[in-house]
This record gives C-alpha cells, sequence and structure tokens, in this order.
C-alpha cells in the first residue's frame, strides 16, 4: 500500500495539461469566481486542486496516444506528448487561477482514481458547497443512478445527505423547464417545484401559475391543488386506456405503418414486458447494453432516456429506483 505522503505529494503542473472533469456543475458565478481569484492572489491556494492522470495527449493535434512521441507534423520531428490530468475536486480554484490570475502552473495531488472513485470523490466536493444548484444536484444524483446504478439510499451514504433529500431531488427532473429555470433563478420555491414532477406538463403549468403570477398561496394549498390536478390526470389516463382496449369501435381500422431508421444489428434486443413502462423497458435495455460491454451506445440511449423523462414524454416506475 502507498504512503499517504506519496499520494497527497504535490507537483505544480502546467495549466494547460490540465482538463476539467465531468463537472455536475453547470452554473459558476462569475462574481464568486472574481472574489475567489482575488483572495487567492492575496493569500495564495490553500489547498491544491485533486488530478488525475487519464492518458498522454499531443499538444499541436490534442489527440490522445499511448505514445511519447506524436507524427502529427508528416516530414518534421516528432513531438513530444504529455501526460493529461482530469479535474477531479476544484474545478472553481482551477477557472480562477487560470482565467482570471492567468497562471502557467497549479499545484496538484496527483491520485490514481477509477471513474467510480472520481464520480464519488466530484459528488461529495459538490455537495459539500452550500451553493450548489439544486437542479445540477439532481443530476448528478440521476448521472450516478444511470452510470453506477445508484440507489438514493447508495447515494446518500457516498455523499453524506440524507435519502430523502437525493429523492426530493430526483423529482425535480420530471418538471418542466420553463418552471426549473425559475427555481434555478429563485423566482419559485425548491419545495413547490419537487412536488410538481408527477403532474404531466399542462398540469404543472396549471399549479405552477399562481406563484408565477406573484399571487400569495399557502404550500397547504399548493399541494391541495396539485392532488386535485393528479387525480384529473389519473382519471384521464384511465379513460384513455378503456377507449384503447377497443380502438377500431372509436378510429376504425388502424394502418400500422413502420417507420423506416437505421438498426445496430450488433446490438442485443430489448427485453419487453407488458408489466413494464416505456421507461423502466428503456432503463432496463441502457443497463444490458452496459453489462455487454457497450458503453457508447448504452450513454447514447441514456441521452435519449434523460431527456425523455425530464420532458415527462415517459415516465420510470419510482420502486425500480428507489425514490
Amino acid at each position: 500500500m502507498r504512503k499517504q505522503t506519496e499520494i497527497d505529494a504535490i507537483q505544480h503542473i502546467p495549466t494547460r495539461q490540465i482538463t476539467p472533469g465531468h463537472n455536475d456543475r453547470t452554473v459558476f458565478d462569475p462574481v464568486e469566481l472574481q472574489e475567489l481569484a482575488a483572495s487567492i492572489e492575496a493569500n495564495g491556494l490553500a489547498q491544491p486542486i485533486t488530478v488525475r492522470g487519464i492518458g498522454r495527449q499531443c499538444p499541436r493535434c490534442k489527440h490522445l496516444t499511448e505514445e511519447m512521441l506524436c507524427n502529427c507534423r508528416p516530414g518534421q520531428a516528432p513531438t513530444v506528448v504529455f501526460t493529461l490530468h482530469q479535474i477531479v475536486a476544484g474545478e472553481r480554484r482551477f477557472r480562477a487561477v487560470t482565467t482570471i490570475l492567468h497562471w502557467d502552473k497549479i499545484p496538484c495531488i496527483v491520485r490514481e482514481l477509477t471513474d467510480q472513485q472520481t464520480a464519488d470523490i466530484m459528488l461529495i466536493e459538490n455537495i459539500s458547497r452550500k451553493d450548489l444548484d439544486p437542479i445540477d444536484e439532481a443530476r448528478a444524483y440521476r448521472q450516478r443512478q444511470l452510470q453506477f446504478s445508484y440507489t438514493p439510499a447508495d447515494i446518500s451514504k457516498r455523499c453524506g445527505v440524507s435519502a430523502e433529500r437525493v429523492r426530493k431531488r430526483l423529482k425535480l427532473l420530471s418538471v418542466r423547464d420553463d418552471i426549473l429555470h425559475l427555481v434555478r433563478s429563485g423566482q419559485f420555491p425548491l419545495g413547490h417545484a419537487e412536488i410538481l414532477g408527477k403532474l404531466d406538463r399542462n398540469r404543472q403549468l396549471i399549479a405552477a401559475r399562481p406563484l408565477i403570477d406573484g399571487l400569495k398561496i399557502t404550500f397547504r394549498d399548493f399541494q391541495t391543488l396539485v392532488d386535485n390536478l393528479y387525480q384529473q390526470q389519473i382519471q384521464e389516463c384511465l379513460f384513455d386506456l378503456a377507449a384503447l382496449e377497443k380502438p377500431e369501435e372509436l378510429h376504425g381500422p388502424i394502418e400500422i405503418i413502420q417507420p423506416e431508421y437505421p438498426i445496430a444489428v450488433d446490438l442485443p434486443d430489448p427485453v419487453l414486458d407488458v408489466k413494464s413502462t416505456t421507461g423502466d423497458i428503456i432503463l432496463d435495455y441502457i443497463h444490458m447494453l452496459t453489462e455487454k460491454g457497450f458503453e457508447r451506445e448504452a450513454a447514447v440511449v441514456g441521452r435519449l432516456l434523460k431527456r425523455l423523462s425530464a420532458s415527462n414524454y415517459v415516465r420510470i416506475n419510482p420502486v425500480r429506483l428507489n425514490i
């Protein structure tokens, strides 16, 4: 086992050899970055950033390579490649010293980490900050569910928050983008948004309208409004299901037209279960692709599912995600 002093040895790495990771945080307040840069300039960088090596990169063509030299310039001497480091923790500090202070090098703690360990550390660092956007937080939780099959209980243990908080944040991902934008800007209460997810898009807007228009409404009254709209939604769904039992009587014979679309013949077929929702079937297919080594394809399907789920076009059974 390596000694702690070896693991935490600080290296001064050129900033051009460092790239941001897949940070859960998408909002970086420019004023706060200016304040952070001013503090670093006055007092120094108290805490080095944490990075991991992700391969060698040519400084000219930017391609990753296993070789020590890159022949990207035919007829000229090969270019010496360098180790590219990915930020694991400290992207705000990195942005402050590179975009504002224009440092050429930055103190780093270099660690050997797997993708899962990196994702855990990023999540812990971001969640520990009180200014993390709740939408980014929710998306961070969902990403771990899709990538590592984490349950809310798993996430709770790994980042030190309650499972109830994880479940509430995940509910935000079923809320309309325009309402989430208001949540982000502080114009719509977070707690109110978290209970909107069970409604379809139109009913979400109906429920949110009084608050958007500036009317005073208690949380209990708002919850009652949401519950009433949800009951209406259920009744409409039951009516639609009844109509689907005998569609020809209502609409006449149905002509089924098969659209043309590309099909990857080397991928496994999804398993269809009449007891599962469309979202559940897609989620199971993502897990199947991941298990069989089709990670890129799983990520493509996962991106589609994320968008469909966030826009309420498909729903995932809460039991499947333990939410």
